[in-house]
């Protein structure tokens, strides 16, 4: 070791030991996230805005469906990440009937920004929302009561057949 990275080590302990921080080398240091990463905490915080009912996946989602039970947090979601620090984000929506759909993408566009940024230290740049549909209240039952149906097939399909 050279005298100059000696002093410097020597300043670093001297400085982590006046703040009460451990002792940590000088080293380079990365952290990335997957867009899988970002996307499945977009998702997550979309559906926890009232008012949006679904994101909706892309023309596979319908088969990927029928595989992972339709609960997959990353369908209807795109992000682009730049230089490990930017996130750009798309999103396919329905929204329940009869919200104000400007008041309910701000809440979701707010929620979304301080969970990526807390979660990850990325910053959102950009969201862009595409409202695929809107239902109704009977909709959403019926469509619920589908899934439950499907699921139901589903499962008794999968059991083993008894002799």
């Amino acid at each position: 070791m050279d005298t100059k990275t000696m002093t410097n080590t020597n300043t670093n302990t001297n400085n982590n030991s006046n703040n009460n921080k451990p002792n940590t080398p000088d080293v380079s240091r990365e952290l990335v996230f997957d867009d899988s990463v970002v996307q499945k905490i977009v998702g997550k915080t979309s559906a926890d805005v009232d008012g949006i009912v679904s994101l909706e996946g892309g023309m596979f989602s319908g088969i990927a469906d029928m595989f992972n039970n339709g609960e997959d947090p990353k369908k209807g979601v795109s992000v682009d990440i730049d230089d490990n620090q930017y996130v750009k984000i798309e999103l396919d929506a329905t929204m329940k009937y009869g919200v104000k759909a400007p008041k309910i993408f701000g809440e979701v566009v707010t929620s979304i920004c301080n969970n990526v940024q807390t979660m990850t230290g990325l910053e959102v740049t950009d969201v862009k929302m595409t409202v695929k549909d809107m239902l109704t209240d009977e909709e959403i039952k019926r469509q619920e009561a589908d899934e439950k149906n499907q699921k139901t097939q589903n499962n008794q399909n999968q059991q083993p057949a008894t002799n």
